[in-house]
């Protein structure tokens, strides 16, 4: 079994460091992450999110409804743990040429395919990642880069896998905690919540040629 080596960010150099300090403080900083952070903290959902999330499991007499904001101290405090968080940053191996990044969107019932980020998308990500985490204004300072998330694939990303099989063809992991591989495919059902036509060019027209052989 592959062992895995886990470092602190102190054991960097001062340049990789900031880098990733940055970058981390940058997605810490989005309202999403602070707002996620806070209901965490909070102990509860907001019921806004409980219905997008769990829709088919609530009703409208769960005490879930009546939770429509943050508790009192809830959002300070986890901006509080934001400045003072402490990250660690795992080994991984390098190839012969860096591809560029693997994401997946995993929204529900929106997206499902991993896919690689275009030039653009790229280069937008790690324009606001890597933007220098101050709160200082200047006026010959340039304007921070706009937020690029949520990111989504369109039909420009030409580079898509299925998750289902990501690590086994594609050594695409996306933390040192995977999951295993999947079934053999014989005995392998595939459920997707979600087929997307821009995560699966040609769908469309196949759902027609189907439809159409059906009689519909």
């Amino acid at each position: 079994m592959a062992t895995f080596t886990t470092l602190s960010i102190e054991n960097l150099d001062h340049e990789h460091r900031n880098a990733f300090s940055n970058a981390v403080h940058r997605v810490l900083s989005t309202d999403i992450a602070v707002e996620t952070y806070a209901q965490i903290i909070d102990g509860v959902p907001l019921c806004e999110v409980a219905w997008d999330r769990y829709e088919h499991r609530l009703h409208q007499q769960h005490p879930i409804n009546s939770h429509v904001e943050l508790c009192p101290g809830a959002l300070e405090t986890a901006k509080s743990m934001r400045d003072e968080m402490d990250t660690g940053v795992e080994d991984r191996g390098n190839g012969d040429e860096e591809p560029n990044v693997y994401f997946q969107s995993s929204r529900p019932k929106r997206t499902y395919m991993v896919y690689q980020l275009t030039d653009v998308q790229q280069n937008e990500l790690l324009d606001y990642l890597l933007w220098p985490a101050t709160d200082s204004q200047s006026e010959d300072r340039d304007s921070p880069p706009s937020c690029p998330f949520p990111i989504s694939a369109t039909p420009e990303n030409k580079v898509k896998i299925d998750p289902e099989f990501a690590i086994v063809t594609n050594k695409i992991y996306r933390d040192i905690w995977e999951r295993p591989a999947p079934r053999s495919l014989p005995r392998f059902i595939h459920e997707r919540d979600v087929v997307d036509p821009s995560e699966n060019p040609g769908a469309a027209d196949e759902e027609l040629r189907r439809l159409r052989g059906l009689g519909l």
